[in-house]
């Protein structure tokens, strides 16, 4: 049976495969978007950035770390309400309350969504409308007919319409799937993701906060479009699910795991594929290994008895810069993009956590 996130998937027309772009070295933490010096080449592409909350402010560093971008203006709605240290930290960037602004410059060939996501489906389709590429802020949308439409309009126009699923650029998970597809734990049986935090709670829950990410993840893994899933609540808060257990099988018998959870201060980040020789584990926030193998010393890959192999530690504090870098290297049309996955995401939101319609 054909799902509502196969059937958008599989209206757009995908472009061929392209190689990804190089890597960067990690930019200090602790430098302002003023303070960084890197020299832009002519051939740097200008930017606009649309939000300069705690996401936005990460994107304008990130940007200005990049030698493919310069940052040339930022719309906030109440420029009056940034902070000294905020204005400072974009040092000559023009703040403005008119998106227009942004929206009718013509130096300008992309920008850069990050507000909230409700307002994503009405501002990625006046970027389109004007003309101008887009990296979005995770989801593209909470509803995957927005969703769908806005790839249509991106494919229809040649503009470039990218999600900042910035795991999807993790080093580690890139390692993992290298090990998989060497047959490292022979065939894949079972994906399990687990992300907990001490959430902070506004306007969404679990399924757009934590979900989203682990969705991207398990992509990189099995094709989403095949999985039948099951969605066990475990908490709320008033009409917003804080934890909740998403369970799944594909077509082929892989099984899917995903437990995420903002009511938890123990922050954790896993990812375990469980194979038919042995046993895959991830982990960002570990000081030692991030990625390692794990082997049954009997025949059962859940024998207690293991044997750790091929420890492999990967730097990922600087994901999102590698996703500026994708988005440069799709634009330069060395690599493809994500509009399918952002499609897929967007329509299993929806599915499973009931979305409501967006502004």
């Amino acid at each position: 049976m054909r799902t509502a996130a196969s059937t958008a998937a599989s209206a757009l027309n995908t472009a061929p495969a392209a190689t990804a772009s190089p890597l960067r070295p990690t930019p200090g933490t602790t430098v302002s978007t003023a303070e960084i010096a890197h020299p832009k080449p002519a051939a740097s592409r200008k930017v606009g950035l649309i939000g300069f909350g705690y996401w936005g402010q990460k994107l304008a560093r990130a940007i200005a770390d990049s030698s493919a971008f310069q940052l040339k203006k930022v719309h906030v709605r109440h420029p009056e309400l940034l902070s000294q240290s905020e204005r400072a930290s974009l040092g000559d960037v023009p703040v403005t309350s008119r998106r227009e602004e942004l929206l009718g410059d013509p130096e300008l060939e992309a920008l850069v969504i990050a507000s909230p996501i409700s307002t994503h489906y009405r501002l990625c389709k006046e970027a389109l409308e004007s003309c101008k590429h887009i990296l979005v802020e995770k989801p593209l949308t909470l509803s995957g007919k927005h969703a769908t439409e806005l790839a249509r309009e991106a494919r229809a126009r040649g503009l470039t319409l990218q999600t900042d699923y910035t795991w999807t650029f993790s080093p580690g998970l890139e390692h993992a799937q290298q090990q998989l597809n060497q047959q490292r734990i022979g065939k894949l049986l079972s994906v399990q993701l687990r992300f907990q935090q001490l959430g902070r709670f506004r306007s969404h829950g679990v399924g757009p906060l934590l979900i989203v990410h682990m969705l991207a993840i398990a992509a990189m893994f099995v094709d989403l479009k095949r999985i039948q899933w099951r969605r066990e609540d475990r908490n709320h808060r008033g009409d917003l699910i804080t934890a909740t257990r998403l369970t799944g099988a594909s077509d082929d018998g892989v099984e899917l795991v995903l437990e995420a959870s903002l009511e938890n201060p123990d922050k954790q980040r896993q990812l375990q594929l469980i194979g038919s020789l042995g046993r895959l584990d991830f982990d960002p926030l570990s000081s030692s290994s991030t990625v390692s193998i794990r082997r049954p010393r009997g025949s059962s890959p859940q024998d207690l008895k293991e044997v750790t192999e091929s420890p492999f530690y990967s730097e990922e504090s600087n994901n999102l810069g590698r996703a500026i870098d994708a988005f440069a290297a799709t634009l330069a049309g060395e690599r493809t993009d994500n509009l399918e996955l952002s499609v897929t995401i967007s329509c299993l939101l929806e599915r499973l956590f009931s979305a409501g319609q967006e502004g």
